[in-house]
């Protein structure tokens, strides 16, 4: 009793890449990787990987997986479309 025992299921922080090791690796990596795109294209980016987080969160469980709009808006954000599989309710809205 009391022995510490690993199975092949553990995660330890050594097993990541540097850049997810700390928030400060990781912000940085994300500047890397925008830094020479357009405001357009940082926001499509951004968009692709809220699609795929959304459906992650408690909220977002209740919705058909989101999809971004196909018309482009200049008001600084994103427009996802989710159907809720429940009910008809917004997933959020501004």
């Amino acid at each position: 009793m009391g022995q510490n025992t690993t199975t092949p299921f553990d995660i330890f922080s050594e097993d990541f890449p540097d850049y997810l090791k700390s928030y400060d690796a990781l912000s940085q990596y994300f500047r890397g990787q925008l830094s020479n795109l357009s405001s357009t294209e940082k926001g499509d980016r951004f968009a692709h990987a809220v699609v795929k987080l959304v459906p992650q969160t408690d909220m977002g469980m209740e919705f058909d997986l989101p999809s971004l709009n196909s018309k482009k808006t200049r008001d600084g954000g994103i427009d996802l479309i989710g159907k809720g599989k429940q009910q008809q309710k917004p997933l959020y809205s501004i």
